[in-house]
């Protein structure tokens, strides 16, 4: 049985569509984050309810080269901003 489904869209359009499915929330595994940064804080809430029990998420350049450290960069760069 295959374990993997690859979906080409818009995330948040994806996410919602697979939330609306009956059966999909709470059995996922592992959920990887690779997108816009201003986006992520809308993605977790649905990943939270998609993953099981134990599940695991992971972010793609949540340390952003030591970036989301800086003031200086919180604060002027948007997409340091939205990792913070």
């Amino acid at each position: 049985m295959h374990k993997i489904d690859v979906r080409i869209a818009p995330a948040l359009e994806s996410l919602d569509k697979i939330l609306a499915t009956e059966g999909e929330a709470g059995t996922f595994d592992f959920a990887y984050v690779d997108a816009d940064k201003p986006n992520y804080p809308n993605y977790l809430p649905r990943l939270v309810a998609l993953l099981r029990a134990g599940g695991f998420i992971m972010l793609d350049n949540t340390l952003w080269c030591g970036k989301v450290a800086d003031p200086a960069q919180r604060e002027n760069d948007q997409q340091t901003k939205s990792l913070v």
